[in-house]
């Protein structure tokens, strides 16, 4: 590698062991073995090689997610199954990596004096939302359309935020697992079939 691999590798072992905003550029450059003014000539700033390190981790954690499933399951796999199971190994790879997460809200609490990481951070949504709607569905990314991205992708960012969330403040002992995602969505879909057979019942005679 060269010194500019060198100091992205370095910078993201420091996230991981000091955090995002204790982590010094002379820790990056100790980290790194880089010389220090190194990091402006590269990367302009710490801050600028600090938000790299961040956007590549979080992408190194979804790529260990995608390889544990695509090994575990079998592409004709029940879909409420895959639902427990892709629920089950995020929980798991959160309790292995549970100092990224908490890199990660540092730098969020840093967004109104950090314009250029609230820019990055907005411009991966898409990409996040994708590839985590092709997690839990099952299915290559190039096979999503514009409403898998958009609905599902939000939706279950919505959920894998707020699973974060529980880490980052020491609840994830009282987090969800697989078999009571699962479960959850069992009981959130029946009660939805319940309420539009209502719905239907108490429609006027002839109404469309």
């Amino acid at each position: 590698m060269g010194a500019r691999d060198d100091l992205l590798e370095g910078a993201k072992r420091c996230l991981l062991d000091k955090g995002y905003l204790r982590t010094t550029a002379r820790d990056i450059a100790a980290a790194s073995g880089a010389n220090l003014a190194s990091i402006g000539y590269h990367y302009g700033s710490k801050q600028a090689l600090m938000r790299q390190a961040l956007l590549e981790a979080m992408g190194d954690w979804a790529e260990d997610m995608q390889r544990a499933l695509d090994a575990e399951l079998a592409p004709d796999i029940d879909p409420l199954v895959r639902q427990e199971h892709s629920w089950q190994r995020a929980v798991e790879l959160l309790e292995e990596h549970q100092s990224l997460w908490r890199a990660q809200f540092e730098a969020l609490v840093q967004t109104d004096e950090d314009p250029e990481l609230l820019t990055a951070l907005r411009a991966v949504q898409p990409e996040a939302r994708r590839a985590l709607a092709a997690l839990f569905l099952g299915v290559q990314e190039e096979h999503l359309g514009p409403e898998d991205e958009r609905v599902l992708g939000a939706f279950y960012m919505t959920l894998v935020t707020g699973l974060l969330v529980q880490y980052a403040v020491g609840l994830g002992d009282n987090a969800p697992t697989g078999s009571e995602f699962a479960r959850a969505l069992r009981r959130f879909t029946g009660d939805l079939g319940i309420a539009s057979q209502r719905e239907d019942a108490n429609a006027p005679s002839g109404a469309t």
